[in-house]
């Protein structure tokens, strides 16, 4: 599960940056970016190995978390 919230947190920041970059940004270029990133979030819940499953669970509530926070803080 630490690991999982890692990966998500980098996931989110990295999302973050190119949907965003400097200042504001764009929001349809962040909406493009995060359905992107949930379609790899989705492949990985629905075929990694059933070990992985709280990691992939925690990725993705992770990422959701840091896109969303950092979209309204700004």
């Amino acid at each position: 599960r630490a690991i999982g919230t890692v990966v998500g947190g980098v996931l989110g920041l990295v999302v973050w940056y190119i949907g965003s970059g400097h200042g504001k940004g764009n929001p349809y270029g962040l909406a493009a970016i995060m359905a992107v990133a949930l379609t790899i979030l989705m492949w990985a819940r629905i075929f990694t190995s059933p070990a992985f499953l709280q990691a992939t669970i925690m990725a993705g509530a992770t990422y959701i978390l840091v896109v969303g926070y950092s979209f309204e803080d700004t």
